[in-house]
């Protein structure tokens, strides 16, 4: 994708402050986000992982009040209380693995895991949205150089912190990998870096409050895992709180 974007000429001169940024995405976005997703799948199930993901959208109006004092409305803020109400409903539903493995306060480490995944991902989002909009840098380029010296860190710290893998079936892996590659880190990325062009980083957050539901739909399908009362509980106030919030983002674009 880092020669597609050079060989067609589309992508400009990268300056040392440009390649400061793209090293920020590649930790924030590619090493942290990934490795700490991976340590919460290992122990909660895919639907509670993607449940976290509601929290996304609140997530890029913190970082947008704090970084860019972009100011937040009573009912941005009103929104927010609802919606993560809903999220500590099923924070305090902590499976007896994720709690063997520790807690802090109510909070048990595999679920603190995700939501740092959470927060490095969407800070990453904001510094790709920069060079998108402000830098006019080309999505591919971004996507390209990010995901190659984020996962080439990843993999050498993996020699240090982990032991080496048993490939039982290459084929399998392989496809499953070849998959991955294609599905997320060009097809979902690259996509979701062009909508950075176009729209809000809090209002892309926004739209992906759908992304639980197929994680749920996903994970009773292919893991056969089960979803609690508790899920429903959580989805309706989250639901609630992202529709007051997305209602006052509505009326921004509006103006």
């Amino acid at each position: 994708m880092t020669c597609y974007s050079f060989g067609t000429k589309k992508q400009g001169f990268v300056n040392k402050k440009d390649l400061w940024v793209l090293f920020q995405i590649a930790i924030f976005n590619v090493v942290f986000s990934a490795i700490f997703k991976n340590l919460a799948l290992k122990n909660m199930t895919s639907i509670k992982a993607g449940f976290f993901g509601n929290l996304d959208p609140f997530m890029a109006a913190l970082f947008a009040y704090a970084i860019f004092s972009e100011k937040l409305t009573k009912r941005r803020w009103f929104g927010m209380f609802v919606a993560f109400s809903g999220a500590l409903v099923y924070l305090f539903s902590s499976s007896p693995t994720e709690k063997a493995i520790g807690e802090i306060a109510f909070i048990s480490l595999p679920e603190l895991s995700i939501i740092f995944a959470l927060a490095s991902a969407r800070l990453g989002w904001f510094k790709i949205q920069y060079l998108v909009r402000d830098r006019y840098f080309e999505p591919t380029f971004i996507v390209g150089v990010s995901m190659a010296s984020g996962g080439l860190l990843t993999l050498l710290l993996s020699f240090f912190l982990e032991s080496t893998p048993r490939i039982l079936n290459f084929n399998l892996f392989a496809l499953y990998m070849s998959y991955i590659v294609l599905s997320s880190n060009i097809i979902g990325y690259v996509l979701y870096a062009y909508l950075h062009k176009i729209h809000s980083g809090t209002l892309i957050a926004l739209l992906g409050f759908s992304q639980p539901l197929f994680v749920a739909l996903y994970g009773i399908v292919f893991l056969k895992e089960p979803i609690t009362w508790l899920y429903f509980i959580s989805t309706i106030l989250v639901f609630i709180g992202v529709g007051i919030f997305y209602k006052d983002e509505l009326n921004r674009l509006k103006k």
